[in-house]
């Protein structure tokens, strides 16, 4: 993994880091849900588990591997822009449930501009000291 990690940050797209950590970010915080789920059975405490461990890792991925951020200075904006896309995704999910969509297709559906939101935040206000890296993508 950590082979892979340090050949990613070579990468100079920044749309194919933020994929391929987009998907590291995804195995890993289900794979926290699931283990913490199949131990205790409850699921409100496994997504709570899996969304704190998540936060913590995904601002090391995200922040090296997309941002160039070496440090923890910038973390309170990482979590006030986590917060905003989570609320984002709730809102769209809830709002394609109520039109009887199937939660698990409106949760597929909600991803795509959760994600986006999620970059825009995190490139414009909790890493925008560290967008200099040569990039494709705005």
């Amino acid at each position: 993994m950590k082979v892979f990690l340090e050949r990613l940050s070579c990468i100079e797209s920044r749309l194919l880091r933020v994929i391929a950590i987009g998907i590291i970010n995804t195995i890993f915080g289900y794979s926290i849900f699931l283990i913490s789920y199949l131990i205790l059975k409850d699921h409100n405490i496994s997504i709570s588990l899996a969304t704190v461990v998540g936060v913590i890792f995904n601002y090391m991925t995200v922040g090296n591997y997309i941002f160039d951020n070496q440090g923890w200075k910038q973390f309170p904006l990482f979590i006030i822009s986590y917060i905003i896309s989570f609320l984002a995704n709730i809102l769209i999910l809830n709002a394609l449930v109520y039109f009887e969509l199937n939660v698990i297709i409106a949760q597929a559906l909600s991803l795509p501009p959760t994600i986006a939101i999620s970059y825009l935040f995190n490139s414009r206000i909790s890493f925008r000291k560290n967008i200099d890296r040569p990039t494709d993508v705005v």
